[in-house]
């Protein structure tokens, strides 16, 4: 059973270095087709980096293989240093405001919206919201 386990962690660990292997290239690409603005999402980026950091250090554990432990290692620096800088980043922009900004919701005005309603309630119609408009 304990080989079983381990293979399927090799097999996940494989797949997880072969998506990052895209994500860098993917990235790099559009990095060489312009700049990326920063948006509050880039905290997604965190949370898979480290769960795969920690997946290096138990493999490294469980296979008592200088390898992992190594790589576990320098990922974990390397996701510290993402957190870091999307910190940074984040801090940067919440005076100003704009890390709230949220493209999806630009057309969206709130006193439309609870405008709609209120005329629907006299029709006694539903409002339907559909793609941040109402309609």
């Amino acid at each position: 059973m304990e080989v079983m386990c381990v293979v399927g962690a090799l097999v996940l660990w494989s797949l997880a270095s072969m998506w990052i292997l895209f994500a860098i290239l993917g990235l790099g690409y559009t990095l060489r087709r312009g700049r990326i603005a920063f948006r509050l999402s880039f905290w997604g980026t965190v949370f898979p980096n480290g769960v795969y950091a920690n997946l290096n250090f138990a493999l490294a554990t469980t296979l008592s293989s200088p390898f992992f432990r190594v790589w576990g290692s320098i990922y974990a620096v390397g996701t510290l240093i993402l957190w870091a800088s999307i910190f940074v980043s984040t801090i940067r922009m919440v005076p100003s405001g704009r890390i709230f900004d949220a493209p999806c919701l630009e057309e969206v005005i709130i006193g439309t919206i609870a405008r709609e309603a209120e005329k629907s309630e006299e029709t006694t119609e539903p409002v339907q919201v559909v793609g941040g408009t109402c309609m």
